[in-house]
């Protein structure tokens, strides 16, 4: 158990010191503006930029956090297929739809209570779900691309020296 948290802290702290995480918050940061400044979901109407601002920050903050950190701790231990890389990215968005849904539904109850009566937990783990799926398959490919060379680079569009 000793190894596992040491091998997490080292994982961790490497990824906080790399070029990754300045990636993951400029994304997170353009997609938090547009969030609150075109307030999808009824945001629009019913909170103030303000208001929005602090629900996507929180709404997607909570996903991004869960995403990111497992995708990049689970990715970067060691090189794996592509197969289990889509298992992975998989698997930690079935766990990601459910915190965000959590979270979510905590939002509308403290922040919107009007509309909590009409929330669906079900459609809403398979909007986020979707939404953390779609994410994820735009992403990884980048992510991965340097680390699995032209399979990967083929899949994101890029190119590489193998695919030249």
């Amino acid at each position: 158990m000793t190894g596992l948290l040491s091998l997490t802290l080292r994982k961790s702290t490497e990824w906080i010191r790399s070029k990754a995480l300045k990636w993951h918050l400029i994304g997170y940061l353009i997609a938090l503006s547009a969030m609150a400044v075109s307030g999808p979901f009824g945001t629009f109407t019913e909170l103030s930029i303000t208001g929005r601002l602090l629900y996507w920050a929180i709404a997607m903050g909570v996903p991004w956090i869960v995403l990111a950190t497992s995708t990049e701790l689970i990715l970067t231990r060691q090189k794996r297929s592509l197969r289990h890389v889509i298992a992975i990215v998989l698997g930690v968005n079935i766990l990601a739809a459910i915190a965000t849904s959590m979270t979510v539904v905590a939002l509308e109850y403290l922040i919107l209570p009007h509309r909590f009566d009409q929330l669906s937990f079900a459609a809403l783990y398979v909007y986020t779900f979707i939404i953390g799926l779609t994410v994820s398959a735009l992403v990884t490919p980048f992510r991965l691309r340097d680390r699995y060379g032209a399979e990967t680079a083929r899949l994101a569009g890029g190119t590489d020296q193998e695919t030249k």
